[in-house]
């Protein structure tokens, strides 16, 4: 395989866990509560060395600015509000 092809491979499959990633981590954090990096990571992602904690405390971050933005200034691949909205509470329970 041509290294363009495997490169261009990789980053479809990124986008397609970026979804059910972006879930999973805000479903661990429900659980388990904001601050508990290393045990969402543990829980949700032990297959995925590329992953950090720093890497999830950005997206929950991120998820969390995401909350404030409106959707029609929003980019990238839309987020289900029902997650939005869980998201936002969970950062007011903080």
């Amino acid at each position: 395989m041509k290294p363009y092809v495997a490169e261009l491979i990789d980053k479809i499959e990124k986008l397609c866990n970026e979804g059910h990633q972006t879930k999973s981590v805000s479903v661990r954090i429900e659980l388990l509560g904001v601050e508990r990096w290393c045990e969402v990571k543990l829980r949700s992602f032990s297959d995925a060395d590329q992953r950090t904690l720093g890497d999830l405390k950005d997206k929950w971050n991120t998820l969390g600015h995401t909350t404030r933005i409106p959707p029609e200034r929003r980019r990238g691949e839309p987020i289900p509000h029902e997650l939005l909205d869980r998201v936002l509470i969970a950062h007011t329970l903080r």
